[in-house]
């Protein structure tokens, strides 16, 4: 029996991202998966064409699927009413947008909500993962980051990439935590230069660039830096892990520190994944969407299989929540209230049953993990940095 898949491509870059998604969909229906697929606009695509964020066709694509891949969707402060009409299709339906707000509003809806699952954990653990990383950079250079400017340019709007105790936490060790404000989830050439000129007279030592989807916007932030004796420490939140920026930038992103709720693991399961990839298309996927969405696919295919019939939909969704998985991106384990990944280390220990948030340096012009200890390859680099002249390094 053929089951039919509504993909909705979200906002911004997330048609390419679905693309990802796309060819690896299309990897899995040659070797045999019996499935087929359908577009559908979201958010700000669909307003454009439809005059309507959730439009009817969009509606009736998703009533009449098997299951809702969800892509990723900028309009954070409408996440509620996205995911209403997504609950009504009753059908299980599988979201990848990083959003607490998201999760909260599944673990509070668990009637209306319970056919949704979230496939990255909450965007407040990307706090949790910044202090890590300047724990490790202290014991690992041995230089005291007390006394430092840590810089925050801001997310998207809706988004909070600290949570509710990072700020404190950073002022306890000493560093002081300034922001620059962004009112763009993809900022415009103005507001670009606006970001830059802030940093210019915040004097960073460190720099958070909470960019996500904006490519150009960490581009603009790398550039001004350049030519720079001693630059500031770089780390972006999951910009680097959209297919072909690490290469299409490689004179700029040198010594980049970045993270990612989600990425595909190093290990014989994601490399075999990458090289299949890439010997298929002949392009090497990201380390994030292509990978997150062929676990979400493959826990789809696994969780039709367990039902008693895969248009049990109650029952496929029971499947989905009480097995765990592991898969490209690590583990997936969808029983808690908001039905979104484990966290390791921040929520969980258990690495059989969390995904890691890991954390990239560019060395040579590829990313090594450096963080968690678990998954880590090499040890951070502070060469060329303002943190790197306490030490003469």
């Amino acid at each position: 029996m053929t089951k039919h898949i509504a993909i909705l491509r979200g906002d911004g870059i997330g048609p390419e991202i679905v693309a990802e998604t796309v060819r690896v969909l299309d990897k899995l229906i040659a070797q045999g998966l019996d499935a087929s697929y359908e577009y559908a606009p979201l958010g700000g695509e669909a307003y454009d064409e439809y005059g309507h964020p959730y439009p009817e066709f969009t509606q009736n694509l998703c009533r009449a699927a098997d299951a809702v891949l969800l892509g990723y969707n900028l309009d954070y402060p409408n996440t509620e009413r996205f995911l209403r009409a997504a609950g009504e299709t009753e059908v299980p339906v599988v979201h990848a947008s990083t959003s607490r707000l998201a999760i909260d509003n599944v673990a509070d809806n668990p009637g209306l909500l319970g056919n949704i699952f979230h496939i990255c954990a909450g965007d407040e653990l990307y706090g949790p993962g910044i202090l890590s990383f300047l724990d490790h950079v202290e014991a690992a250079r041995g230089v005291s980051l007390r006394g430092r400017r840590l810089v925050l340019v801001e997310p998207p709007p809706g988004m909070d990439v600290l949570g509710p105790r990072t700020a404190d936490h950073l002022c306890d060790r000493g560093v002081g935590l300034l922001t620059v404000g962004r009112a763009q989830s993809l900022c415009d050439a103005a507001e670009r230069a606006h970001i830059v000129a802030e940093l210019a007279q915040l004097d960073p030592d460190i720099v958070v660039c909470a960019s996500f989807l904006d490519e150009r916007l960490l581009v603009d932030v790398l550039t001004s830096f350049t030519g720079e004796v001693r630059r500031p420490l770089v780390f972006s939140l999951f910009t680097p892990s959209l297919a072909g920026f690490i290469e299409d930038n490689a004179a700029l992103v040198e010594g980049l520190v970045w993270s990612t709720q989600t990425g595909t693991y190093h290990d014989a399961l994601g490399q075999r994944f990458r090289r299949e990839v890439m010997s298929a298309y002949g392009r090497w996927p990201g380390h994030s969407q292509a990978g997150v969405h062929f676990d979400a696919v493959s826990m789809l295919v696994r969780s039709w299989l367990d039902a008693g019939h895969p248009r049990d939909y109650a029952d496929v969704t029971r499947q989905m929540r009480e097995h765990p998985y592991r898969g490209v991106n690590g583990s997936y384990w969808l029983a808690g209230a908001g039905q979104a990944p484990l966290s390791y280390p921040y929520e969980s220990l258990d690495g059989s049953l969390a995904q890691a948030q890991l954390i990239y340096q560019v060395r040579g012009g590829r990313n090594a993990v450096i963080l968690p200890d678990a998954y880590a390859e090499a040890g951070v680099s502070i060469k060329g940095t303002r943190l790197a002249a306490a030490v003469g390094a």
